[in-house]
């Protein structure tokens, strides 16, 4: 949300729903690589179960320093840690609290599709599917993002509601296809799945990121 909030500032039309439509396929786009990265040093680098944290560490040293070359957009910084205030103040304002509902809701179930199908896909693929390749795990896993991703690219001009309740339409077979491929175990089934998954994560995501 955060990050989301900074690309609508740094645009340069201001334009919110095509900060929202950026912030959600860089988002998207980033999350495919850690699973494809992951299942290839796994299977082709060395040191499977250390490499793959060396490399993290790396990149988020140049990520640190990128952020740093980004202009603020804050008029007023803090520039002393005295100015700062660490008194959680969790909530949703109360004139947004209705039309907070529905993206909240739809975050709820995206997320969680995609939370489980990270965890299921890889063990799925080793038992059900015989196929224990650290590589096609995270290539299976990496597509459902690189899905998502493609498709925030091409849905810029989507109304927010439309988009929510397309992500949660094919928030269902996407579901049946992933369980029908370990009933079934059918590889077909699980690309299904991962497609749909992926289109899915897209709407909902992108959808409700607009109306917040």
């Amino acid at each position: 949300m955060l990050f989301r909030s900074w690309i609508a500032e740094l645009h340069p039309d201001g334009d919110k729903n095509s900060a929202a439509t950026i912030a959600t396929a860089a988002n998207l786009a980033g999350l495919s690589l850690g699973p494809l990265m992951a299942g290839l040093l796994a299977q082709y680098g060395p040191w499977p179960l250390r490499l793959s944290y060396f490399i993290y560490l790396a990149m988020l040293v140049s990520v640190t320093v990128m952020i740093l070359r980004v202009p603020e957009t804050v008029e007023q910084p803090v520039r002393q840690m005295s100015q700062v205030s660490l008194r959680p103040r969790i909530g949703v304002a109360h004139e947004i609290r209705k039309p907070f509902v529905s993206p909240a809701v739809t975050a709820f179930g995206i997320f969680s599709l995609i939370g489980f199908y990270s965890a299921l896909v890889p063990g799925l693929l080793a038992i059900s599917l015989n196929r224990g390749s650290p590589a096609l795990s995270g290539c299976v896993v990496g597509g459902l993002f690189i899905t998502a991703a493609l498709t925030a690219v091409f849905m810029r001009k989507l109304k927010s509601d439309s988009a929510m309740l397309y992500g949660l339409v094919l928030l269902l077979p996407a579901l049946a296809c992933l369980v029908l491929s370990q009933v079934r175990q059918s590889m077909p089934f699980l690309v299904c799945g991962t497609i749909l998954g992926g289109i899915s994560a897209a709407f909902g995501y992108c959808g409700g990121l607009q109306v917040i």
